[in-house]
């Protein structure tokens, strides 16, 4: 054999066996890290997200991290919520998948485990929650009353919220003021803003939701209000063109943890958008108005299966369902960020 093709046989082999043993030595966090750059159907946002979860466990390579020690790390870390802990979980499937076999089964049978716990944890709140929620005209009498008031901002959030059933991150809108550039946005198939958009011919607001929690699934969302009181509301927030709804007060955009804390605050007593959502579901299932449950499927953005499953609060430990649709995987709520106390995108 030709002495050449030998050394370079032998080249290939040390560089595969160094590569192999660097790719042992990886911690949580650089197989997470090399996960992501690798993934083209995550958002941004949630590989940041999955990275700093990752940076929990340590740099304790994974190979050289006994289960025990993992189960200790996430205890630590993640607390004793099934719901939280399934987060940790989560990254730690990915990072003992291709590394640690074995260990990786037995994360599988931790993360049924934690699902089940987590579904009796929400009966368990369901069966509170059917005496303590508010009923769905008590939604109706507040709206009616921020409408009384002048409350623009807020009659603008529940409104929303009530009819077509948003989550926090949908909010997350900027004010487009020409038709040109409207047009032009609504024949997009993907965008990373969402917009409202007044439409002065046909008289409605129209709503264009790219950027939302299952957006893979369910693409666009494009909503038109013809609502003359929301319209009315919506005209009084004067939104100031090519600028978000919600900004602070030196102007700049406020943070997506930062707005969920700012829509529970306008929310109608404080419920938040999912608490509102199970109140407009328990509504729906009392009157077997489900062609109405049909229009929140795809105005939120929500597998029918799915909000049988965790936003209906007749769902309570004695009560057998069947198996429910998978649905798109959950992305973890970034940890909060201290903003300056905000201002609505008004001109006033």
């Amino acid at each position: 054999m030709n002495y050449d093709i030998k050394i370079e046989i032998y080249i290939s082999k040390k560089s595969n066996i160094e590569r192999n043993s660097v790719d042992k030595e990886m911690a949580a966090v650089e197989i997470i890290t090399k996960y992501c750059a690798e993934k083209d159907d995550i958002k941004e946002e949630t590989k940041a997200t999955y990275i700093k979860q990752a940076e929990r466990f340590g740099v304790k390579p994974i190979n050289k991290m006994p289960y025990d020690y993992m189960m200790k790390k996430l205890n630590e870390q993640f607390g004793a919520s099934a719901s939280s802990q399934l987060q940790g979980v989560h990254i730690l499937l990915i990072a003992t998948k291709e590394k640690k076999p074995r260990v990786h089964v037995k994360l599988q049978k931790l993360n049924n485990a934690l699902k089940n716990k987590k579904d009796d944890d929400v009966k368990e709140k369901n069966e509170e929650k059917l005496t303590t929620l508010p009923s769905y005209d008590y939604l109706l009498e507040k709206l009616n009353e921020l409408d009384q008031d002048g409350k623009a901002l807020a009659y603008f959030v529940n409104y929303i919220m009530i009819n077509y059933g948003f989550r926090n991150r949908d909010f997350d809108m900027k004010y487009v003021k020409s038709k040109k550039d409207f047009d032009k946005i609504k024949r997009e198939k993907f965008d990373t803003e969402n917009y409202i958009y007044h439409n002065q011919q046909t008289k409605e607001i129209e709503l264009m939701i790219f950027a939302y929690k299952t957006w893979n699934t369910y693409g666009p969302k494009h909503i038109k209000i013809k609502d003359e009181t929301f319209i009315k509301h919506v005209k009084a927030l004067k939104f100031k063109e090519d600028k978000h709804i919600f900004l602070t007060q030196d102007g700049k955009r406020v943070s997506l943890s930062y707005l969920s804390d700012l829509l529970c605050k306008y929310s109608i007593d404080g419920l938040r958008e999912a608490n509102i959502f199970k109140i407009i579901v328990k509504h729906l299932i009392d009157t077997t108005d489900f062609s109405k449950l049909d229009d929140y499927v795809l105005s939120r953005g929500t597998s029918m299966a799915e909000i049988m499953k965790s936003y209906n609060i007749h769902r309570v430990s004695n009560t057998e369902e069947p198996e429910p649709e998978p649905e798109p995987e959950p992305v973890p709520e970034p940890e909060p960020e201290p903003e300056p106390e905000p201002e609505p995108n008004s001109e006033d």
